[in-house]
C-alpha cells in the first residue's frame, strides 16, 4: 500500500490527516489478521531510526520512505518527490528481497508512484483516491485543487488496473467526470471497528472527556478544511429558537485553527458555549462519541463519511448533509436525519428536532444500522477484488495468497 503524503499514524485532525489514515490502519492490520503480508509506505517526516519501520498488527507494518526534506511539506510539493520516493522504495524492496502481488495506492499523489512500480514490477496496481479534485472544486469552498490533480487523476483512473470507490455516486461521478469504464471501477464502502466504537455509558463517557452531565452535547469530527462545513455548523447556532442547554464540542484541528475557528465564534455572538477539543487520539474517540447527544456532518463533500459511521456505531444519531454515503445508512427520523444541503437554516431546524426529542433514538437500532460496516467484512470485499484483478491481469504471473 501507498500512502506517500499522510502516514496512517498521524494525528487524526490535523491537516491532510483524517479518514484516509484510519482507512489505511485498520484495513491493513484486518488484512494481516487474514494471513497476509502487508507493507504500507509513507514519505519520511524526520522519524528517528527505530521508528522507520512500525509494526501495526501481525501482517501490517508501515515503512517511512526518505524522499525530499524530512519535514512536513505542502502536498502542492510533493510530485516533486514522487520519483525519488519510487526508487528509494524499490531499493528498498530489493534489499530486503520482497515480493509483492499487487499495488494499492491512495490518492492521487501516491498514485503516481504507484505508476512508477507497476511498469517496473509487472504488477496490478489498484487505486482509491477517497477524494475527488473535480468534485471539491464543483462544491465551490476553500482553494481550488490545481488542474495537474484534476489531469493526474485522471490519467490513473483510465490506466491503473483498478480503481475502488467508496460509495455509488462516487463511482457514478468517476464514469462521468473522468470516462471511466464503470467495469474498471468498484464500489466498496469504508468500514468501522465496531469493537472499538461501541455503545458505553453516557455518565462515564461525559466524566472522561470532562464534559457536563447536564448540557446537551453536539459533536462535530473533522479536518480543519472548510469543506468539512465547520463555519455552517457555527451558522445554525445563532438560528437555534430553542432554549435547551447546548453545548456544540469540536474535535480537529490544531492551535491556529481553534484560534481561528474561536473568532468566528465571537463575530457571530454565538448564544451557545463552543469547545474546541483539537486533535483526539483515535482510541479516545469512542468517549466523544458516547458523550454527544448528537453528532453534526454538516459538510459539502465527502467522498464517504466516517465521523457519522463511528458515531452510529456507538449508537449515536446523525444529522448530516447528503453527502457521501450517508443517505443511504442513516433512517431518517429514526436513527438521524439527512438535510438537503449544509445550510445554516437547514441545520438549524433539524438540529431543534434532536433537542426536542431526546429520547427518540435506540442506541441499538442506530448501532444495528452500521452492523454491516465491520472491517472483517470491509477487508473480506478488498481482498477479494485484488485476487480478481491479479487473475484478470495478463502480465501478473504470481497469485494473490490469502
Amino acid at each position: 500500500m501507498l500512502s506517500m503524503h499522510s502516514s496512517p499514524l498521524g494525528n487524526i485532525g490535523e491537516k491532510d490527516t483524517g479518514g484516509m489514515s484510519t482507512y489505511l490502519r485498520e484495513l491493513s492490520c484486518e488484512m494481516g489478521k487474514m494471513g497476509l503480508q502487508v507493507d504500507i509506505f509513507t514519505r519520511s517526516t524526520g522519524v528517528g531510526e527505530d521508528e522507520k519501520i512500525k509494526l501495526l498488527g501481525p501482517g501490517a507494518r508501515l515503512i517511512h520512505i526518505e524522499a525530499g526534506p524530512q519535514h512536513k511539506v505542502n502536498k502542492e510539493r510533493l510530485p516533486d518527490f514522487v520519483q525519488e520516493f519510487a526508487v528509494k522504495l524499490d531499493d528498498y524492496r530489493n534489499s530486503e528481497g520482497l515480493c509483492y502481488d499487487v499495488i494499492f495506492s491512495h490518492y492521487w499523489i501516491s498514485g503516481l508512484v504507484g505508476e512508477e512500480l507497476q511498469k517496473s514490477w509487472q504488477v496490478p496496481h489498484i487505486n482509491m483516491f477517497h477524494t475527488l479534485g473535480v468534485l471539491k472544486n464543483a462544491a465551490g469552498i476553500g482553494k481550488p485543487d490545481p488542474r495537474a490533480r484534476l489531469e493526474t487523476e485522471k490519467k490513473l483512473a483510465r490506466d491503473c488496473s483498478h480503481t475502488i470507490v467508496p460509495t455509488a455516486r462516487e463511482k457514478k461521478k468517476l464514469t462521468l467526470y473522468y470516462g471511466v469504464s464503470p467495469a474498471k471501477i468498484s464500489v466498496i464502502p469504508c468500514g468501522v471497528n465496531l469493537e472499538r466504537f461501541r455503545p458505553l455509558d453516557k455518565e462515564a463517557a461525559r466524566a472522561n472527556t470532562q464534559l457536563s452531565r447536564e448540557e446537551k452535547i453536539a459533536l462535530f469530527v473533522g479536518r480543519p478544511d472548510p469543506i468539512k462545513g465547520l463555519e455552517q455548523l457555527l451558522k445554525a447556532l445563532n438560528r437555534l429558537p430553542y432554549a435547551a442547554s447546548l453545548r456544540l464540542v469540536v474535535v480537529g484541528g490544531n492551535g491556529n485553527d481553534i484560534a481561528r475557528w474561536d473568532k468566528f465564534c465571537r463575530e457571530l455572538q454565538i448564544p451557545f458555549p463552543v469547545t474546541f477539543r483539537g486533535t483526539v487520539e483515535h482510541h479516545l474517540m469512542p468517549y466523544y462519541y458516547n458523550a454527544a447527544d448528537f453528532c453534526v456532518v454538516p459538510s459539502y463533500y465527502e467522498s464517504f463519511g466516517l465521523a457519522a459511521l463511528e458515531a452510529m456505531a456507538c449508537g449515536i444519531p446523525v444529522l448530516a448533509a447528503d453527502v457521501g454515503e450517508l443517505k443511504k445508512i442513516i433512517r431518517q427520523g429514526e436513527t438521524g436525519y439527512i438535510v438537503p444541503s449544509n445550510s445554516p437554516e437547514a441545520l438549524a431546524t433539524m438540529m431543534e428536532t434532536l433537542l426536542k426529542n431526546p429520547g427518540n433514538y435506540d442506541l441499538n437500532v442506530v448501532r444495528n444500522t452500521v452492523s454491516g460496516y465491520g472491517w472483517p467484512e470491509i477487508a473480506g470485499r478488498v481482498v477479494r477484488k485484488c485476487q480478481e484483478v491479479i487473475a484478470a491481469n495478463s502480465f501478473s504471473k504470481r497469485r494473490f495468497s490469502g
